[in-house]
């Protein structure tokens, strides 16, 4: 028989969205580790994993019932194993793997940026989020913790998580900033909220050559030394008393000069400190604007993902749950991409939810004069829940159905 007389079978989707990862998945696989390993390779370990995720099961022996129960797992050729063996693999595996698999990720798939924000420079949303732990086992509870908080920084420019870190605490003032400068790069501009107010932390981002925009208090005592021209734009029309300043903080003794945006809308005044003086008024606003995205990344995660219980809670466990989210979430990034470049008449916002015209946070308010929606929402994610085991193509002609 010749290769031509083969016939190629078309990839279901779930092995369409681990694609990227196929090849550093099976050199893994090749490294000794024990015998016990044999029972549930790496590979089949990470699968199992990524499937949970996708497939939206919200605790560990619910997985172990579907792997054994659901056709979905068989035609997935997904191992059927127990709960220990699960355990054994979170112990037995280095969480380095899952960053490597990272790493090979972003250095071989680079992201597409989106076009708007793409002449701004490289953004990054920045904020932190507190993962309770209900069942109080082990390490955790021995050092009297009450969960983990995650430090993030979401790539707006891509829409995609780009880092992390991990604390175990429960209140965030006493790490978020130092997360952040440990995550810090050079050229990168960080979009915070009121809880990173310090003018030691943003002359720390100056030092490294970092930008920021920050949303200061109402109380900020300043003085202005010129007004900055405001632009007429689309964008602003919705907001009152707008004005552009180049001021020094009276409480900074080095006399930093930054440049201030202000606005009121819906009866609250916003106030925005930055070190970026090459941008249009309109920009700045945009910019804060979209910091929102980060508040849908975390609530998709911990809700629509399914990840808000921890399923393993050594410390190594909760490291690599992390990992396999940051690494779920740029594989489903990578297959919207893909997904868009197959069906280019598909709107990469259509048949998802639109945010809700009346916000009930005023953040909100302002997010949506500019209806960025993140591509992890939930009608697109149920789609992909129930198109796993189907092929790729029932899955395009599905998606397109739904926008």
């Amino acid at each position: 028989m010749t290769p031509a007389d083969v016939i190629k079978t078309e990839p279901l989707l779930f092995d369409k969205l681990l694609e990227p990862i196929s090849a550093p998945l099976q050199q893994l696989d090749q490294h000794p580790i024990s015998q016990a390993a044999k029972k549930l390779t790496y590979a089949a370990f990470v699968r199992v994993l990524l499937f949970r995720i996708f497939d939206q099961i919200r605790s560990l022996r619910d997985l172990t019932l579907d792997l054994k129960t659901k056709p979905e797992a068989r035609l997935l050729n997904l191992p059927i194993v127990g709960l220990s063996t699960l355990h054994d693999a979170f112990a037995r595996y280095p969480v380095q793997w899952l960053i490597s698999l990272i790493q090979h990720l972003t250095a071989h798939y680079p992201l597409a940026e989106i076009d708007e924000l793409k002449a701004l420079g490289e953004i990054w949303a920045a904020d932190s989020a507190y993962w309770p732990v209900v069942n109080q086992l082990g390490w955790l509870a021995r050092q009297g913790l009450q969960g983990v908080r995650l430090h993030l920084g979401l790539s707006l420019n891509t829409m995609c998580a780009a880092a992390f870190r991990l604390t175990y605490d429960s209140a965030s003032s006493s790490s978020e900033k130092a997360c952040l400068l440990a995550l810090a790069q050079a050229g990168v501009t960080y979009v915070m909220d009121r809880g990173y107010v310090s003018i030691a932390f943003c002359r720390e981002l100056m030092e490294r050559r970092a930008f920021f925009v920050l949303r200061e208090r109402n109380n900020l005592q300043f003085r202005a030394l010129c007004e900055l021209a405001v632009e007429t734009y689309r964008c602003l029309s919705p907001l009152n008393s707008i004005s552009d300043q180049i001021v020094k903080l009276m409480r900074d003794k080095d006399g930093t000069i930054l440049r201030l945006v202000s606005f009121t809308v819906g009866g609250h005044q916003f106030r925005w400190l930055t070190n970026r003086f090459d941008l249009a008024t309109h920009q700045i606003v945009l910019r804060y604007a979209w910091r929102w995205q980060v508040e849908l990344i975390f609530r998709a995660w911990k809700h629509t993902l399914g990840d808000l219980h921890l399923i393993n809670l050594s410390e190594a466990g909760i490291a690599a749950q992390f990992q396999l989210l940051l690494l779920a979430a740029i594989l489903w990034t990578l297959l919207q991409q893909i997904a868009e470049s197959l069906a280019p008449t598909v709107s990469p916002t259509s048949g998802m939810e639109q945010p809700s015209p009346k916000a009930k946070i005023i953040t909100a308010q302002v997010s949506q004069i500019f209806q960025v929606v993140w591509r992890l929402l939930h009608s697109a994610l149920r789609l992909c829940k129930n198109c796993l085991a189907q092929s790729f193509s029932y899955y395009l002609k599905e998606r397109q159905a739904l926008a």
